[in-house]
């Protein structure tokens, strides 16, 4: 309420007194485990057909298996996406900043819901196109694809994007139990990525986190990306 109304206030133009504006917010303690290389390895030797089947119900069961699993949690791993980024992250995304150095640029969703009610927006983010993205990028049809209007994760076409991002979540939740006692979840592999990156990059690891409060992706992205094209090399990894 505090920042709807802050919103309201600067965007609308309504001229009122926010009544939340001394309010504290509590701070909230939140999981930061990771995923280690050898869970993450022995996740993907695991999801397959066969280790998919989820009983549920009086004898019914489903099964949790689509070929699309695999490059989902890898892009997940390698680019720190949200689930919603990633489904809808498209070829043309791909910016060459020089021969051979590239940068994936997506509108900031959630900063630019929070600051003008919906998806395009100035706020951006660049997301370095790693060399272990880049060998992901080709796997997937990198020299086929490059510059289409198609999306990265490549799915049947009547598959809608939430459909895409629940399963995504469910079917992780399920195929890392197969692995580790660890309470793991999808979100876990965003968290490896920026703590990985953190450890290489120390404080400049911020200008690619994409929060909504970074003072410093608004001040310097243009340099960012810049920083992102000599991350070639980077491997999560």
């Amino acid at each position: 309420m505090k920042a709807f109304i802050t919103w309201v206030i600067d965007y609308k133009g309504i001229q009122m007194f926010n009544p939340f504006k001394k309010v504290e917010l509590k701070t909230i303690i939140k999981d930061k485990t990771i995923i280690t290389k050898d869970e993450y390895e022995k996740l993907l030797e695991v999801v397959n057909y066969e280790n998919g089947f989820v009983e549920y119900g009086a004898g019914k069961r489903t099964n949790m298996y689509f070929d699309w699993l695999v490059p989902a949690f890898r892009l997940g791993l390698e680019t720190g996406c949200r689930r919603e980024e990633l489904v809808t992250m498209k070829w043309n995304n791909l910016i060459e900043l020089e021969k051979g150095k590239f940068i994936i640029v997506l509108d900031n969703l959630k900063v630019n819901r929070i600051l003008v009610g919906k998806d395009e927006g100035e706020k951006t983010k660049s997301i370095p196109v790693t060399h272990g993205l880049m060998q992901l990028l080709i796997e997937l049809g990198f020299d086929e694809k490059m510059d289409s209007d198609e999306y990265i994760l490549s799915r049947p076409a009547e598959l809608t994007d939430s459909y895409v991002m629940r399963n995504i979540s469910r079917a992780f939740s399920h195929f890392i139990k197969l692995t580790t006692d660890k309470p793991l979840n999808f979100k876990n592999l965003r968290k490896t990525y920026i703590t990985m990156l953190v450890m290489k990059l120390g404080d400049k690891a911020k200008l690619f986190t994409g929060h909504s409060d970074d003072e410093v992706l608004a001040n310097h992205y243009i340099s960012s990306a810049w920083v992102a094209g000599g991350l070639t090399d980077f491997s999560v990894f």
